[in-house]
């Protein structure tokens, strides 16, 4: 399966407050079994990606840390592995986790985007 989602300034709660304008991402992942295999791209932040980390929440909701994905991220895009618990799985199965890029200016969150599985 593939796991993809959209990082844009409007679905941060709450909103960033350094955030540029323009500023996006874009998650894409092959998803087997309990592990995701993943590229995080990102452009026009307000300054370095401090982190990414994958959270649980529904839309326009915060929600806590489940996974890291790059502390701090050297490149856009970012490659790499991120194993899931199996209640991350179903998490992930009901559209309840979503990406998370974190900048100095914005610690709480400057993009994020949804993951969505796509058949």
């Amino acid at each position: 399966m593939r796991v993809v989602a959209k990082l844009d300034t409007v679905q941060v709660v709450p909103a960033p407050t350094g955030a540029v304008a323009g500023a996006t991402g874009e998650f894409v992942a092959t998803f087997d079994g309990a592990i995701l295999r993943f590229s995080l791209g990102w452009a026009h932040l307000s300054g370095t990606a401090t982190s990414a980390q994958i959270h649980l929440g529904r839309r326009k909701s915060p929600g806590p840390l489940v996974q890291p994905i790059c502390v701090p991220c050297f490149f856009s895009p970012e490659d790499g592995v991120v194993p899931l618990l199996p209640w991350q799985v179903a998490a992930l199965k009901v559209g309840r986790l979503y990406v998370s890029i974190q900048t100095d200016a914005d610690p709480g969150g400057e993009i994020r985007g949804q993951l969505s599985i796509v058949k």
